[in-house]
């Protein structure tokens, strides 16, 4: 999945004695391990699960068979099912938090800049230099991916480099504050 976590503002290049400001959001990606909504620990394995049409396992269909077990096995079969539905929990939430952020970090992205859609800007790769480089596009160091260019300015003097990561109100409150400072220089 897919998000703008950070805004950077760099210089680009400088001209005599002006700056040119570059105000780009980075593209995120992050992976989920899914695995438990596919796989069934080995400690539940007392029969097959059944699997839905996306190759996912059946709740609900494994727990009713899961009843006929006897009262002997069934108390710590229901436990271990227990065990694992909560590791399937977690799993959702974590993918719910990610997608949550990032519909608001994009909608803070289209209301301070006025934009409709960030995928339209200019975008630059970046790679990262991971030692494996069939390895870079699974690494979650945040040197890879993408930096869509949201705005530049040119300004006199130098200014120093920043990062703001707008998934947190204290930075998307800087960036606005350094876009007025940019904007009125």
């Amino acid at each position: 999945m897919t998000r703008f976590d950070e805004v950077k503002v760099v210089y680009d290049e400088i001209y005599d004695q002006t700056t040119s400001i570059v105000v780009a959001a980075k593209e995120v990606t992050k992976y989920f391990s899914l695995e438990p909504l596919k796989v069934l620990p080995e400690c539940l394995g007392m029969f097959e699960p059944a699997k839905d049409e996306t190759g996912h396992v059946d709740f609900r269909t494994y727990f009713r068979r899961s009843l006929v077990l006897h009262e002997d096995v069934l108390l710590p079969f229901l436990s271990e099912l227990k065990n694992h539905l909560e590791e399937v929990q977690v799993c959702l939430g974590a993918v719910d938090e990610w997608v949550a952020s990032t519909a608001n970090n994009i909608q803070f992205l289209k209301t301070t800049f006025e934009i409709e859609t960030i995928t339209d800007l200019p975008v630059k790769e970046i790679h990262c230099n991971c030692y494996d480089r069939r390895y870079h596009a699974r690494c979650n160091c945040k040197k890879s991916g993408k930096e869509y260019t949201i705005k530049t300015f040119n300004v006199p003097g130098t200014v120093v480099v920043q990062s703001f990561d707008i998934s947190k109100e204290k930075d998307q409150l800087q960036l606005k504050r350094l876009l007025e400072f940019l904007s009125n220089a």
